[in-house]
Order: structure tokens, then C-alpha cells, then sequence
């Protein structure tokens, strides 16, 4: 009984909520199960009125159409309504002529019934053609010939169109009587030619002069497999993976060019020339295979990474000889710390191998609108995903199902950060939320990362393009970590715009010299002064007191530290950019210089704890410049902001580095200056 009701909900639901196969199938299931077989009939005069009204169409409707009256002529018959049963029996010779009550489940007195209603209604015609099963249809029904060759139609005056693809149809004007057999003549005339081909393996893309025809399928048949066993032989085709005939009508006479494509399989290119108005079986083709390999490596050795090809996971890192069809393919990496994503070319029997060095990721997780006008925020949206796609430190991908967890992130909700860095590594996160201010609609841009939880907001006036163009800047232009020097400090001088030394840790340099050229090459200013230096020597030509010297000095690569308080900066980003050239660093200086910037991040962030061990694992020589005297600021700078002035006192007390030591670059402020500057404070506090 519980059976029953569920089938009987289903059928009081609208035909058009529900897949007709479906429907049809469960009314089919209570006519043969249920203890009343009559509360079918509504499920299946359902179906029957939907194709009356055109809600279902097609050659699957049709015969569900017909099988469900089928069904309804049983269930009426049983009832005793003869009246609906000769209706529907009429309704089925109107849809198809030829229809034949063959099913078991009607018994013999109903077939009887309704031949006797059909040969009231319907003549028949004798198709003489050369051309073999003709298409043959009376207005819009489709005729189809019984086991004696005659198509079965209704009586009455005709006008028959009969064809064959390929051909030209032909209308013939015919009167039909009621059990009378007219016989009607046609030649059909050829003016289009068919391809026939077979593939193995199947399932092989069909182009005909560069339109895709389709691919083929199915299973080849057994009578060709008997016809033609010595082509398949000859071929070394396997039968088993042998396509069904695929068939190209509709092909003009002349020159025409196919070709076969699949995934993994050398492309096949056949030239047909003069083709005439004819069919054409071509022996099958098989296609050969086409591989090549990939070699994944993690750029360093003790880094684990899985491995992604075309979005589909292969293993971890690292990957060895990995089969792979020969073309385009989409590499991806998820490592700890970012991602590595590369495109990349594989030829025929190449073996591949690939470095993957990750690389932090840009995650934009999109613009939340203000409301339904979209038109500010897609255009915002799309501009800023171009220029993302720009910046090389990062892989920038575009997520909008973050967008639904923007609040979480506004939040700073560690769940969707930890499924973020999950998904992409370390990351940088960029959202937006659109808001108005004085009838005037803003963006405000969130930028946070995964590493730290500390967000920094940037307005974007969608009607002023600078304001765009100093965010994308601030999360993409990176400070130095090194700068050449050569100890020496200088300033412009203004009536000689040239620079004049104004401090010199080098004996044959002093104070007040005026630097006539670097290189052979003049100079203007301290900029272009230090741009001309070149390690590991570079020569001076000075003015001193009026004469001219030239002087060698030895230059360096040292770090460059960069200012906590630079408004122009996503300090955010920069984390992430010092974070990668400490996990992969080009020299040891340039390891310094980002580990010096990290901590100058981390104390942006006030999270002292995590400058000062960045800063303690930092080695740098003893010498004037950015060195160990630095450090040991910086480090009691970490002191300062917790509060611990005795730890911070006795740090400088200690203070014995060079006493040319800076901070910032090489003529920044120096360490001892700041320390004797902080004594000061403490004793006046």
C-alpha cells in the first residue's frame, strides 16, 4: 500500500516536472503491480495529452506517446468503455498507419478490434524505386512499409513526398481507397554524394574540410566483420575497438578533405579528390597512438608537492615518466608555500622534465555589488583580473565561490583562510565590497594573507583610474633586498649638480670630494650615482680642493631594508614576496636582505615575537652599512615595542659593531646614532 501512495504522488505532479521516460516507466510498474491497475490512467493520459499539446516532442515522445495508449486501450477495455477505447484506437491509426498491436499484455480479442477499425480507415501504397528504402511520408506523417513491402496509410487524397538523402524528392498527388493497393512509379535523381568511414580505436572526432561532423561510436557490425575479415586482417584492426559506420551525407562533388582527431592518437588528414554524386565506403582507419612523458621535480629536494595535470590529480612530487597524450597540457604543483602552474607544449615521444619552483598565489575571490546594478563591479572586476594576471611573482587565479565568504574573511574566520591556503598555498587574498558614499559608489579592497590574518584596506574610485593603478602598485611593485655600494655617501650639490661625498668609510675618499664621473660617465645626483656602480670595482674621478684624482674602490652587494610606514606598499604582499626569496634565495645577501624585510613586516604587523626570531637567525659581517650592528637594533627596536627596557638597555650597552653600521641602506641614519639617541630618551624618561 505504501508503494502505491508514493506512485500515486508522482503521478498528480505536472507532466513537465518529470522526465516522460520516468513517468512512463512508473504507471507502467502499477499497471503490473498494483493491486488496481486503473490508477494508471492518469499517468499515461497524462503523457498522451502532453504530446497532443506539443509539451513533449521528439521520437522518443512518440513512441511513449503511442505505447502509454497502448496501455490506456487495456485499461479502458477492462472498465468496459469501448467508446474511448475505438477513439484512442483511432487516435493511434491517425499517428501511425502501419501501427501494429503486437504487445503481449493485450489480448487477441483487442487486436482483433482494432485491425477491424484500421482496415476501415486506411489504404496502401506499392513504392516502385531503384533506389532502395525510400523515405516516404503523406503530409506529416511518416509511412513505413510492412513484412509484404506496402506502406500502410490513411484513405483519402494524398500528396506524397518521396526521397532518400542524398536525392532530390519527388511529390506525387495520389488517392488512396480504403483497402485498395495504389501502385506509384518515382525515380529519384542523385545530386549530393555520402562518406562512410569506420576508425579503430572509436570514439575519433570527424571533420569534413574543417567542420567537425561528429566522432565516431558504437560497435562495427557482424556482417561487416564477415564481409570484409580480410581488410580488418590486413589492417591489424582489433574488431573489438572498430567503430560503427560513420556517415557523411549531404557532400558537395569536387575536392573535399577529412580528418580524424582523438585524444592520445596521431591526427589522420585524407585527401578525397573529385568526389562524384555517389556513395563512398572507405576501408577503416586506424589511428596510432601519440604519447609523450613528463618528468616533475620540485625545485628543491626536500619539498613535497602534488601534482596536477589538466585538473586531474597524478601523484606527489616527485613524478617520473608520466604517460601523457602529446599536446597542450596544464601542469600544476600545490606545494606548502604556494603553487607552481605552467603550460606547456609535449611533442611526440618527448620526456619532458619540469622544475617546479612555487610561486605564492594571487587569490582574487571577487567584488561583492552593493546590490543588482553590476555594471561598476564587473568592470572593476575585470580590469583588475588583467592586470593581475600581469604581475610575474605571483599565480593569479580568480575564485568567485569565495565570494560568499567574504564576510568570513572581513572576519579574519581562520576556517575559510585555512581552506584557502588548503587550496592554493600561500596565498594572497584580494576581495572587494562595493559601497556608497554620498550617492557616489566606492570599492574598498581587502588584501590579506595566509601566513599572517592582518587585513589592509585600499578605496578604489571606480570613476578616478589612478586609484586602481596605486593599489595594483602597492601589492605588485616589490622593495630591493640589495643595493651595490661602495661606502661611500653622497649628496647632490646644487651649484655643480654633480654629487660631493658627504661620508667615506674609504681611505683614499673624504668628505667634501666632488665626484666628477663613475665609470667615465657623469652623475647628477646620489641616485644615478649609485646606479653606475659595478661589482666588484669601480673607478672615481674626484675633485679635491681643485685638482683632479682618480681613485679605484671596491664594491659590494649589501641589503637594503626597507621602511615600515611606506603608504604606497601592501606590506601584506611584500611578506609573502620576502618569504619566497628566503624559501628560495639567489645568494646569501639576497637571503639576508628578505630576511631583514620580513621581520620589518612582521613589526609593521606588531608581532614582535616573530621579528625577533627572524631577526636572530640573520648573518651579516661586521662592517659599515646595513651589518650586525643593524640587527642588533633592530632587535632591541623588538624590545622597545613589548616593553622590556632592561633586556633593551643592556642590548645596546653591548653594542661593539662598526661604528659605520646604518639602518634603511648604506647612507642611512647610523646604529649608533639611534642607540645614543635612545640612551637619551631612557635617562630623560
Amino acid at each position: 500500500m505504501k508503494k502505491l501512495i508514493i506512485f500515486l504522488l508522482l503521478i498528480t505532479v505536472p507532466i513537465f516536472a518529470f522526465d516522460v521516460a520516468s513517468v512512463f516507466h512508473d504507471n507502467v510498474q502499477i499497471f503490473q503491480d498494483s493491486d488496481n491497475p486503473s490508477n494508471a490512467i492518469n499517468g499515461f493520459q497524462d503523457i498522451v495529452s502532453a504530446y497532443d499539446l506539443g509539451e513533449i516532442k521528439g521520437p522518443d515522445a512518440f513512441n511513449y506517446y503511442l505505447q502509454s495508449m497502448e496501455y490506456l486501450i487495456v485499461l479502458y477495455s477492462n472498465k468496459g468503455d469501448t467508446k474511448t477505447v475505438h477513439t484512442l484506437f483511432e487516435k493511434i491509426i491517425r499517428s501511425d498507419p502501419g501501427h501494429q498491436l503486437d504487445k503481449l499484455f493485450i489480448s487477441p480479442r483487442i487486436v482483433q478490434d482494432f485491425k477491424s477499425q484500421r482496415n476501415q480507415m486506411v489504404g496502401y501504397l506499392k513504392i516502385e524505386c531503384p533506389v532502395p528504402n525510400p523515405d516516404v511520408s503523406a503530409g506529416t506523417l511518416k509511412l513505413t512499409p510492412n513484412s509484404n513491402g506496402l506502406y500502410a496509410t490513411l484513405a483519402g487524397d494524398l500528396t506524397l513526398r518521396i526521397g532518400k538523402e542524398n536525392y532530390e524528392p519527388v511529390n506525387r498527388n495520389v488517392t488512396v481507397s480504403v483497402g485498395k493497393t495504389v501502385d506509384v512509379k518515382v525515380e529519384l535523381i542523385r545530386t549530393l554524394a555520402s562518406v562512410t568511414v569506420l576508425t579503430d580505436p572509436t570514439g575519433a572526432q570527424v571533420f569534413m574540410d574543417g567542420v567537425l561532423m561528429g566522432e565516431t561510436s558504437g560497435s562495427v557490425p557482424v556482417d561487416y566483420v564477415k564481409d570484409h575479415g580480410e581488410t580488418i586482417r590486413e589492417l591489424g584492426l582489433n574488431p573489438s575497438t572498430l567503430s560503427n559506420y560513420f556517415v557523411i551525407n549531404r557532400v558537395e562533388s569536387g575536392d573535399h578533405v577529412l580528418e580524424l582527431k582523438k585524444d592520445c592518437y596521431k591526427p589522420v588528414r585524407l585527401t578525397l579528390p573529385k568526389l562524384e554524386k555517389r556513395d563512398y565506403q572507405f576501408k577503416p582507419v586506424q589511428l596510432e597512438r601519440s604519447i609523450g612523458y613528463l618528468i616533475v621535480e620540485a625545485g628543491a629536494d626536500d619539498q613535497a608537492g602534488d601534482l596536477f595535470v589538466d585538473s586531474r590529480r597524478v601523484g606527489s612530487l616527485p613524478v617520473r615518466d608520466l604517460e601523457v597524450c602529446s599536446g597542450e597540457h596544464l601542469l600544476k604543483v600545490a606545494f606548502e608555500n604556494g603553487t607552481f602552474i605552467k603550460k606547456l607544449k609535449v611533442e611526440e615521444g618527448e620526456h619532458r622534465v619540469v622544475k617546479a619552483v612555487p610561486k605564492p598565489t594571487l587569490l582574487f575571490a571577487g567584488i561583492k555589488s552593493l546590490d543588482s546594478n553590476l555594471s561598476i563591479v564587473q568592470q572593476v572586476k575585470k580590469s583588475l583580473e588583467q592586470q593581475f594576471q600581469k604581475i610575474p611573482f605571483y599565480n593569479s587565479q580568480t575564485d568567485d565561490s569565495y565570494i560568499s565568504a567574504i564576510d568570513g574573511l572581513l572576519e579574519r574566520d581562520r576556517k575559510v583562510i585555512g581552506n584557502i591556503r588548503k587550496d592554493y598555498g600561500q596565498a594572497l587574498i584580494v576581495f572587494g565590497v562595493e559601497k556608497r558614499v554620498k550617492l557616489k559608489r566606492y570599492i574598498d579592497i581587502s588584501v590579506l594573507n595566509t601566513e599572517l590574518y592582518h587585513e589592509e584596506k585600499f578605496t578604489l574610485d571606480p570613476a578616478n583610474p589612478t586609484s586602481e593603478e596605486r593599489f595594483v602598485h602597492a601589492i605588485s611593485n616589490m622593495p630591493r633586498l640589495v643595493e651595490d655600494t661602495a661606502g661611500v655617501a653622497v649628496i647632490r650639490d646644487p651649484d655643480r649638480s654633480l654629487p660631493v661625498v658627504i661620508s667615506s668609510s674609504v681611505e683614499t675618499v673624504q668628505e667634501g670630494d666632488i665626484v666628477v664621473s663613475v665609470n667615465g660617465k657623469e652623475c647628477a645626483d646620489e641616485a644615478s650615482f649609485h646606479k653606475a656602480l659595478v661589482v666588484p670595482e669601480t673607478k672615481l674621478l674626484l675633485e679635491r680642493a681643485g685638482a683632479s684624482l682618480e681613485v679605484v674602490v671596491k664594491v659590494e652587494v649589501t641589503p637594503v631594508v626597507m621602511r615600515q610606514n611606506l603608504n604606497s606598499l601592501s606590506y601584506n604582499s611584500a611578506y609573502l614576496y620576502f618569504l619566497s626569496k628566503i624559501q628560495f634565495p639567489g645568494t646569501d645577501v639576497q637571503k639576508a636582505g628578505a630576511q631583514l624585510n620580513l621581520a620589518m613586516c612582521n613589526l609593521r604587523f606588531r608581532q614582535f615575537e616573530q621579528a625577533f626570531d627572524t631577526l636572530s637567525m640573520i648573518q651579516l659581517p661586521d662592517r659599515p652599512g646595513i651589518s650586525a650592528g643593524t640587527v642588533l637594533y633592530l632587535k632591541g627596536v623588538c624590545y622597545k615595542e613589548i616593553g622590556s627596557w632592561i633586556d633593551l638597555q643592556t642590548l645596546y650597552k653591548n653594542y661593539h659593531f662598526n661604528e659605520g653600521a646604518t639602518v634603511i641602506n648604506s647612507r642611512g641614519l647610523r646604529v649608533r646614532s639611534l642607540i645614543d639617541f635612545t640612551f637619551e630618551y631612557l635617562r630623560k624618561q
